[in-house]
């Protein structure tokens, strides 16, 4: 028999274990019983969960997954508790201490974890470094007013939201809660906060009626008195230096505006961090494709008055539409490539399936159209079909203004081409390019981005549709320099910097410098045939 521990919580008399238990083979039964003393715990609650990676490293070819197992119980420190666990004549009697769960997040002897976490993913401890460096104090310490919209939210997560805020490194911060859900009478989120968190930092405000997502939100941001807003969702956590990274990048640039942070996601019981979402820069295409943004975002109190606030008409894609307008009237937009929130997958998030908010599908396009019609940029949003919810921009096609360089023997049909050219229409484009792609439907090209020291070609490789860590293959791409084999130059990056010639890095490297974007465009596709190499010399216009 093997087991393991995942990890262990212990918080508001609640324990909640995860792990895995295999007997001597696919079939063996394990048998799990939490005990207080001699006597079973029977309204312990114990799921089995299916666990591929398991089955993958220990019973290949099986078709038996349930191996995973959470178990959920009430819980107190003058009881004593263990896990027994059985399989066949192998038995084992872990005991469940809970002050050591609150200090270490396991009920495993120490090593044990990282062990067979080693042997199931074959890769290498991240070094802990022997002490923490020291931090500077911050010449510039601006007051944060984090804002929570909350509504009917769970207690826990509830209270895991406000700890996560209490526990900022950086101190300068209020929160401001505004409770839509218990019509002006004191809210369960209320009377937690009187009880556990009488700190001068917290308000909330009792709304007398629900006004949904933005309703609610606006009125939070009434109350702030911040030079800057931090969101937050009533169920999400903050990473510790959350607000300490913020700070840090506006000492070193006190003009910017809109901050935002990667992201993660984490289960409803906390227990797991996992799908980073690693973004790109501020990129006003890529929001075309989707609020890659979403949190952790802090934008200057003032800009968000200007912008107008949240408007409840695009309930659901909310801060989408808030992110483009804040776009509109600011550029001085900064990206902290670290994961600095948690984003909670709860049964009703948008996290989990934007199926469980079907109004949000038609605010994303209403949001984006919005957008599009104050800028002037003659566009129409639209969803290319209803399975995957792929959104797309069709460009007034009468107001290109390109040229079209495609190798020999690539085969551009017409379509594509037609979304090429669509896109020089678009003032802020010097190139544009389509997905390269072999016949197998891998990746050769989205483009390369330019990195400290090297360029790096975005998602050499990768199948088409693919969403992973670094977003997703069907986005709308900036990149710093196109692929040779098929590219779309505008009139309007001739006129500034001449026809491409034969160092294309350098032509691109001016195309950028006169403040013209290069694209890519998933919706324009070229395909490589066997033994064509990508690099070969010349083109035909």
């Amino acid at each position: 028999m093997r087991y393991h521990i995942e990890g262990a919580r212990y918080k508001y008399g609640r324990v909640i274990i995860k792990g895995w238990a295999i007997g001597a083979n696919a079939e063996s039964k394990v048998h799990l019983q939490v005990y207080v003393g001699k006597t079973p715990l029977t309204e312990a609650q114990i799921v089995r969960i299916p666990r591929p990676d398991i089955v993958t490293a220990f019973f290949p070819g099986t078709s038996a997954d349930l191996y995973g197992f959470r178990i959920t119980f009430s819980a107190n420190t003058f009881r004593s508790y263990d896990l027994r666990i059985r399989s066949g004549l192998s038995r084992k009697i872990i005991k469940i201490n809970l002050t050591e769960i609150q200090d270490t997040g396991t009920i495993l002897p120490k090593g044990m974890k990282e062990t067979i976490r080693r042997f199931l993913h074959k890769d290498a401890a991240i070094p802990v470094p022997p002490s923490a460096p020291v931090r500077p104090i911050f010449m510039y310490q601006p007051l944060i007013s984090v804002i929570v919209p909350a509504y009917r939210t769970d207690k826990i997560h509830l209270r895991e939201m406000i700890e996560s805020v209490l526990e900022q490194t950086y101190r300068r911060f209020e929160l401001c809660i505004a409770d839509g859900s218990a019509s002006g009478e004191e809210s369960e989120a209320a009377r937690i906060i009187r009880l556990y968190y009488p700190d001068p930092r917290i308000r909330i405000k009792v709304l007398e009626e629900n006004k949904g997502i933005s309703g609610n939100t606006n009125e939070a941001f009434q109350m702030a008195k911040g030079e800057f807003i931090a969101m937050l969702d009533h169920d999400d956590l903050l990473d510790p230096d959350a607000l300490y990274e913020t700070v840090r990048a506006l000492n070193n640039d006190k003009s910017l505006d809109f901050i935002y942070s990667d992201s993660d996601l984490t289960d409803s019981d906390t227990m797991r961090f996992y799908n980073p979402l690693y973004k790109p820069d501020w990129s006003l295409h890529t929001m075309y494709s989707a609020n890659y943004i979403t949190h952790f975002s802090v934008i200057r109190t003032s800009i968000i008055k200007k912008a107008g606030g949240w408007n409840p008409a695009m309930d659901g894609a909310q801060d989408w539409d808030l992110f483009l307008r804040v776009s509109e009237i600011t550029d001085k937009i900064y990206h902290i490539p670290q994961i600095l929130y948690h984003w909670r997958v709860a049964e009703s998030s948008t996290a989990r399936d934007i199926g469980t908010k079907p109004y949000a599908l038609d605010a994303q396009i209403r949001a984006i159209q919005s957008h599009l019609d104050r800028t002037g940029r003659n566009g129409r949003a639209y969803f290319e079909d209803r399975v995957s919810y792929l959104i797309r921009i069709k460009w007034d096609s009468a107001k290109a203004d390109g040229t079209v360089y495609v190798q020999p023997g690539i085969n551009l049909d017409s379509e594509s081409k037609n979304e090429l050219l669509s896109w020089t229409s678009q003032p802020d484009v010097g190139m544009v390019m389509p997905a390269v792609l072999d016949a197998s439907d891998s990746i050769v090209s989205m483009g390369d981005i330019w990195t400290e020291g090297e360029i790096k070609t975005l998602y050499r490789g990768v199948f088409v549709h693919t969403a992973d860590e670094w977003g997703n293959t069907d986005w709308y791409r900036d990149v710093d320099q196109v692929s040779p084999v098929c590219y779309a130059v505008s009139g309007a990056a001739i006129k500034r910097v001449g026809e491409p010639g034969d160092d294309l890095e350098e032509y691109c490297r001016k195309v950028r410098a006169a403040g013209l974007w290069i694209v890519t465009t998933p919706f324009a596709r070229v395909y490589l045939q066997d033994g064509h190499k990508e690099l070969a010399a010349g083109f035909v216009k």
